[in-house]
């Protein structure tokens, strides 16, 4: 299933830090280095299984380990509405 990105989402990156803001409920969400390459699947419209296999592909790791981090990640960010999945 797509995971959809909230709409009023805008993504901030600039040298080494990125940022999901939301102006209109008024909250930021600051990424690491590989939330940053997730969230840049995202808006590429890569789903959860295409990301894990895209990162487990791209640094050599564990399916199993991946999905469970990613899963926790796109769970955070469904909670605070970043995405709906």
């Amino acid at each position: 299933m797509a995971i959809k990105i909230n709409k009023h989402i805008i993504f901030c990156e600039e040298k080494n830090e990125s940022m999901l803001i939301n102006f209109v409920d008024n909250y930021m969400i600051g990424l690491d280095y590989i939330s940053t390459v997730i969230w840049k699947e995202l808006m590429k419209n890569q789903g959860e299984l295409e990301i894990i296999d895209y990162l487990a592909e791209k640094y050599q790791e564990d399916k199993k380990m991946l999905s469970k981090d990613i899963k926790e990640f796109l769970n955070s960010l469904e909670q605070v509405g970043v995405i709906k999945n």
